[in-house]
């Protein structure tokens, strides 16, 4: 196989990731390699579904309410980061 031929394959992938898990690349979390990856993506994905059993996500529920109240929503806000490993 060629090297070529496993990038061309690791994109691909990459590209498929980014499509269908959008939040995964966002937030990957540490030595999540570049774009995040699979399993990651497809834990979040199921862990996405629970949360809009409601119609809502969860974090996006949190986040609303950190909001409505000023000041403590930056903090809310940041420890919501931090929870996802995006620092």
């Amino acid at each position: 196989v060629v090297e070529s031929q496993i990038r061309a394959v690791v994109i691909a992938d990459n590209y498929w990731v980014r499509a269908n898990y959008p939040d995964a690349v966002a937030g990957a979390g540490r030595g999540a390699g570049r774009n995040g990856g699979r399993e990651r993506a497809i834990a979040l994905s199921a862990k996405r579904g629970r949360a809009n059993a409601d119609g809502r996500g969860k974090r996006a529920a949190g986040v609303r309410e950190l909001r409505r109240n000023g000041v403590a929503a930056r903090e809310g806000i940041a420890r919501h980061r931090e929870a996802d490993g995006a620092r």
